[in-house]
């Protein structure tokens, strides 16, 4: 099984024909054929903040000040944020965008998250596509200080679709949540990411903020971990450090930049979609950057 993480530039697209078309040049028009998986960052909605509705085609590591900022942020009320930003519309576009091209490249694809309402209440989801369609969504379970100030809601089962686990980025710090994983039989976890950091080349410990090693040699499980980069508004910048580890625990993949686009690949060569280990265990990596 051969899985491609997108680290993803976070460009604004005002359409769904202009992040259709940006999804496309920077990511599938770059992909070899035997990808079998595409895995897009947290937060890919941030490319679609200012879009317009329209009919369309079918912290590891925390000092002191950053445990102080999400006490104090995750005590006030931001979730007025939501009812600016037109929320429904970027899901709808992120969704159709990726069955399209699950379609038109039969692949599969791990969408990125996306705001949107259920139940009554605002969730950062993901949803896994594949070229016959949504496959299934999940909803992030450990929320930051800024998410529960957005009052989110928040998912506290694991969801395995066949031999895939999906999480999204701090899911990866709860031990149990990701043993539980599993145990549900997932064999690769897809961790969607979004690295927000105040500004350029802020400290990064890659032993502390990197849960998925860790997380991986107690599982035995294969981690990708895709991560935004770039500049969106000042003071948000992506510190873009994706990564994919393998069972062991090894690095497998990273990013060598932080404000481009890059997409790292892993060929799990001794697991069969959807079905058990086989004999082989070995792996190649390669990596391209844009």
């Amino acid at each position: 099984m051969k899985v491609c993480a997108v680290q993803l530039n976070l460009k604004q697209c005002l359409s769904y024909n202009s992040f259709l078309d940006y999804i496309e040049k920077e990511v599938f028009m770059n992909l070899p054929k035997d990808v079998d998986l595409v895995c897009f960052p947290e937060n890919i909605n941030l490319c679609l903040l200012f879009a317009k509705k329209q009919n369309i085609q079918k912290l590891g590591i925390k000092t002191y000040v950053e445990v102080l900022f999400d006490k104090i942020i995750s005590s006030l009320d931001l979730s007025f944020l939501l009812r600016i930003f037109n929320i429904e519309n970027q899901k709808q576009i992120i969704i159709d965008v990726c069955s399209f091209l699950a379609n038109k490249y039969q692949v599969t694809i791990c969408t990125g998250s996306y705001y949107h309402t259920k139940d009554n209440k605002v969730y950062n989801s993901v949803s896994l596509v594949d070229p016959s369609g949504v496959l299934d969504e999940f909803s992030k379970y450990k929320l930051t200080g800024f998410e529960r100030a957005l009052k989110l809601g928040y998912q506290d089962y694991p969801k395995v679709i066949d031999d895939l686990g999906i999480c999204i980025c701090y899911d990866l710090n709860d031990k149990d949540f990701i043993a539980e994983m599993k145990n549900k039989g997932a064999k690769i976890i897809l961790a969607p990411s979004n690295g927000w950091r105040p500004f350029p080349n802020y400290p990064f410990d890659k032993i502390k903020e990197r849960p998925q090693v860790q997380r991986a040699i107690e599982n035995k499980v294969n981690i990708i971990r895709p991560y935004c980069s770039g500049w969106l508004f000042p003071f948000f910048y992506f510190q873009g450090h994706s990564h994919i580890v393998d069972y062991n625990g090894i690095t497998v993949a990273e990013s060598k930049t932080r404000n481009k686009t890059e997409l790292l690949f892993a060929d799990f060569s001794y697991l069969v979609w959807h079905s058990h280990y086989c004999q082989s265990e070995q792996f190649f990596s390669c990596l391209h950057f844009l």
